[in-house]
């Protein structure tokens, strides 16, 4: 019985060459940035949870009185239209993220502050349920 074994190295340069072009930004990187944007986009769309697995907080009662649009985060869809996966030059940083002035107060948490403003609250029946409606005023010399 004989076995006879061949060994072309230029197959093996070959596989080496791929192997380093799956490491390159646009390689690995790139697929694994691809897979959170779809991954966090999925999630608002949803309305979570987050990705460590925990539901978002619930919306305030108050908020709900006014809210727009479907779903959390959803009002002008400006957020989940401005997410951007993003690779560093060296491959090594993936970043989803938007430019949109909110999206780290979401991301991150914190406090809203409003700034003051005048404003007239008046109560009034709405299908004989009693309705507190909100009418905005422009801000007087502030």
């Amino acid at each position: 019985m004989q076995i006879k074994l061949e060994f072309d190295p230029s197959n093996v340069q070959k596989a080496i060459k791929r192997a380093l072009d799956l490491m390159k930004p646009d390689g690995i990187p790139k697929s694994i940035a691809e897979t959170l944007f779809d991954s966090t986009k999925k999630r608002i769309e949803a309305g979570g949870p987050g990705p460590d697995g925990e539901p978002w907080p619930p919306l305030s009662p108050a908020y709900l009185l006014v809210k727009k649009g479907k779903g959390m985060m959803r009002e002008s869809n400006a957020l989940i239209n401005e997410l951007k996966p993003q690779v560093s030059p060296d491959g090594k940083l993936i970043v989803i993220g938007s430019n949109v002035p909110y999206a780290a107060i979401h991301q991150l948490g914190g406090t809203i502050k409003k700034k003051a403003r005048d404003g007239e609250v008046r109560l009034r029946k709405v299908g004989g349920a009693p309705n507190l409606q909100r009418k905005a005023t422009k801000a007087r010399g502030r």
